[in-house]
């Protein structure tokens, strides 16, 4: 760049012509810096966008997975103890209320009304088997008789 001196020792029109360019110059510069800034920033806007889908992603399908294992149990368990209640050896004969009672048979009725206990629990292990693992390898869902 010259010195103020220097650009009064040049003619009116070549000094007209050296400040055009420098300010060209400068606004190509800042033009050029804009949008190398404006890239990075949707750099960093775009993989936000990447990376939040995939974090809701592995947050629903923990919840579902834990779903599927608390649904599975309750089922398990109700079967186990609907089977022993048909089979009059309940360890809880006599102690159960009315109320414990209405709560099964209402539970059965539903259960029965999705397809029944077996079909239910089918279904899970066959949702269970497209998660992937939260915790680790699970291996394959065992065979139901």
């Amino acid at each position: 760049m010259l010195s103020v001196g220097d650009m009064l020792d040049i003619s009116e029109p070549r000094r007209t012509a050296l400040l055009a360019c420098a300010v060209a110059k400068a606004r190509a510069r800042v033009r050029d810096e804009f949008v190398v800034m404006l890239s990075k920033r949707m750099a960093r806007h775009a993989k936000r966008a990447e990376e939040e889908p995939a974090d809701l992603e592995q947050r629903h399908k923990a919840s579902t997975e834990q779903l599927l294992v608390a649904c599975k149990d309750v089922l398990t368990v109700l079967k186990e103890h609907i089977v022993d209640e048909h089979a009059g050896h309940s360890g809880h004969s006599g102690q159960g209320s009315l109320g414990d009672a209405l709560a099964v048979k209402r539970i059965r009725e539903v259960v029965e009304a999705g397809g029944g206990f077996d079909v239910q629990l089918a279904e899970i292990d066959a949702l269970a088997a497209y998660l992937p693992a939260a915790d680790g390898p699970r291996g394959p869902a065992p065979e139901r008789e």
